[in-house]
């Protein structure tokens, strides 16, 4: 039995999915940051930056009070279409938030871009097209040892 190709990319919004949060002291959000948990403050986010592993993504910031909707990346439940900086990944290959945070240049996500880290990254690449530099990611456990 062929395994189709995982072209379409996003599905990453299910409801349950979708929480409210508090940008970190200091952090403007923007939608399309990825983001991380930020345990300074009760449901604090924060932008990932460099290298670290991205679990959701802004995708509204209420224009009254400031709260963010954060689609949390579920294991195993969602994937999503970002752009890529620096070698370019195969499948099954692990990526993190860019060396270089910032939204990417092909202008067809308007997101954080990725980078290729097979020791901790925590997005699993389903996808690639090297030439607009784009991946399908899924997040996935990540197993650290003493």
């Amino acid at each position: 039995m062929a395994i189709p190709i995982l072209t379409a990319g996003d599905n990453f919004m299910h409801g349950p999915n979708i929480l409210p949060g508090i940008p970190k002291s200091g952090y403007t959000a923007v939608v399309g940051h990825l983001v991380i948990r930020d345990t300074s403050l009760a449901n604090g986010w924060d932008r990932c930056a460099a290298n670290e592993n991205p679990e959701g993504i802004v995708v509204s910031i209420n224009s009254s009070n400031g709260t963010l909707s954060i689609a949390e990346f579920r294991i195993g439940e969602s994937t999503i279409r970002l752009e890529y900086i620096g070698t370019d990944p195969t499948l099954g290959q692990t990526m993190e938030a860019g060396s270089t945070p910032g939204f990417g240049t092909v202008s067809i996500t308007d997101r954080d871009v990725v980078s290729l880290d097979n020791t901790n990254g925590n997005l699993l690449v389903r996808y690639v097209d090297t030439t607009n530099k784009v991946v399908v990611v899924e997040r996935i456990a990540i197993t650290r040892l003493p």
